[in-house]
């Protein structure tokens, strides 16, 4: 029976596994792509929180474990997603040039994509819309800008991230906080349109592509939100 996952990059600190090869995606933001989620190696997602391992696949993410020196806010429930994803391939031979489906794929279902290496990145889009996100935007080689939008909280970070060449995903902290010129609501959010249609955080994008901003879901919702 054919799986629904496949491991594609090993480095002994991290394993990229892409999911979603059999069966569609639930995910009612996203639609039906193909998932990208970086763990950390040997080390089950829920442990790597509790401990600070998960260094090894979120870096210095604001959001990522107070173990870690964040503030626990990422909006990924650890035992749910990745603790499957983990648990279904742990074992599983990696796959570098796997046989996918014909399918958009988001870039950091899970973990950071600036984790793998880009020849990585550039093997699993070959041929295929994607979206990406980074947190790493800071730090990472500038090439990745290819592929993710730099996640950015502030119109200070926002600044920062275009000077290094990204385009940006902004997350606001309230409906009414205005939106900077250039940037446009997340059509999910305004139109309900799934990223699998959309496809805007693309990286780099068209020349003329706007940054994308969203209000704060999950655990950074504005209080009272849905």
């Amino acid at each position: 029976m054919a799986k629904n996952s496949v491991p594609i990059y090993r480095d002994g600190s991290v394993v990229a596994t892409v999911t979603g090869l059999k069966n569609k995606s639930a995910n009612v933001k996203t639609g039906d792509q193909l998932q990208l989620s970086v763990l950390v190696e040997k080390i089950d997602p829920v442990s790597a929180m509790k401990s600070g391992a998960d260094r090894a696949n979120c870096g210095d993410c604001k959001r990522s474990s107070k173990a870690n020196g964040g503030d626990g806010s990422c909006y990924v429930t650890t035992c749910q997603m990745p603790l499957a994803v983990y648990r279904s391939t742990v074992d599983m031979p990696t796959v570098s040039d796997p046989q996918l489906p014909e399918k958009s794929i988001r870039l950091g279902a899970y973990g950071d994509p600036c984790k793998i290496p880009l020849a990585t990145l550039r093997k699993v889009t070959d041929g295929r819309r994607y979206t990406g996100y980074t947190h790493g935007w800071s730090d990472c080689d500038k090439g990745y800008a290819e592929f993710c939008m730099a996640s950015v909280d502030t119109p200070k970070e926002r600044r920062m991230a275009k000077a290094l060449g990204y385009r940006t995903f902004r997350v606001l902290p309230s409906a009414d906080t205005p939106l900077e010129d250039g940037e446009l609501t997340c059509l999910n959010t305004s139109h309900g349109t799934q990223c699998a249609d959309c496809g805007l955080c693309n990286g780099m994008g068209s020349p003329t592509a706007k940054d994308i901003a969203i209000v704060g879901h999950g655990p950074i919702a504005p209080k009272g939100a849905k």
